[in-house]
């Protein structure tokens, strides 16, 4: 399988998964610019234990917690970048951050006012998450976010906005590398669909198999594979040509 060219053009991407088997994503959040900074933080847990001797402790290591990890995404309403659309300014940073939330929350934030409590229906959790951006490709769960509106309109309404999220690393999973999850035959990969593309193009650039796009149009719910919009972000699941 192709492994996609992963540069300074990649958009930071986080994708939604209802559990740890990371199938085919429920939800991508594609941020509209990459961060400036990544920070990443591990702290190694020790215990004090008596040692010979009066009144003597020995500093025994414990463990490792899973590290954790902040990254600060910005949302510009104000068309002063050329990102964005044709979205009007508030609306464009309403649906950004909204699309934030329930990437990394999957509809929580949503359902805890609600009765409905629609959430990761399968297992009433918060997803499971992998966000990917250069040689970072991480499985992680979010910890918090905090976003601060920087920027209003006349109408007090935000046209730009800084997303600050912490995630926690899946201990289970340590530090993999880009290229051994992006190799994985059982992991769903994602593409931004870019002028000139085609589904049978990508799907022979994924699968060695241009007729794989049936397949791959079932999988993103598309009716018209030959109306896909540049920006589109499309799922490429593990697919076992052994059984076409």
């Amino acid at each position: 399988m192709a492994i996609p060219i992963l540069g300074n053009l990649e958009k930071i991407k986080i994708l939604s998964f209802l559990d740890n088997t990371y199938k085919v994503p429920t939800s991508v959040y594609v941020a509209m610019f990459n961060p400036t900074n990544f920070k990443e933080s591990l702290q190694l847990i020790y215990s004090e234990k008596s040692a010979s001797g009066p009144s003597q402790t020995a500093i025994k290591f414990d463990k490792i917690k899973a590290d954790d990890f902040t990254v600060t995404l910005k949302v510009d309403g104000t068309g002063a970048t050329k990102v964005g659309g044709v979205l009007s300014p508030e609306l464009l940073v309403q649906k950004n951050i909204s699309l934030f939330k329930n990437t990394v929350t999957g509809g929580l934030v949503e359902a805890a006012s609600s009765a409905l409590k629609i959430f990761s229906k399968a297992s009433h959790e918060a997803p499971y998450l992998i966000l990917q951006w250069g040689k970072f490709v991480i499985k992680c769960r979010c910890t918090n976010y905090t976003i601060t509106y920087t920027l209003f309109d006349s109408m007090g309404l935000p046209i730009r906005a800084d997303i600050e999220a912490g995630f926690v690393r899946q201990a289970a999973e340590g530090k993999l590398s880009a290229l051994s999850i992006l190799q994985s035959p059982d992991l769903t990969k994602t593409i931004v669909f870019k002028e000139g593309d085609t589904l049978p193009l990508l799907a022979n650039q994924e699968y060695g198999d241009p007729s794989l796009y049936l397949e791959v149009a079932r999988a993103n719910n598309l009716t018209n594979f030959r109306d896909i919009k540049p920006g589109t972000v499309l799922a490429f699941p593990p697919i076992d040509k052994s059984q076409q």
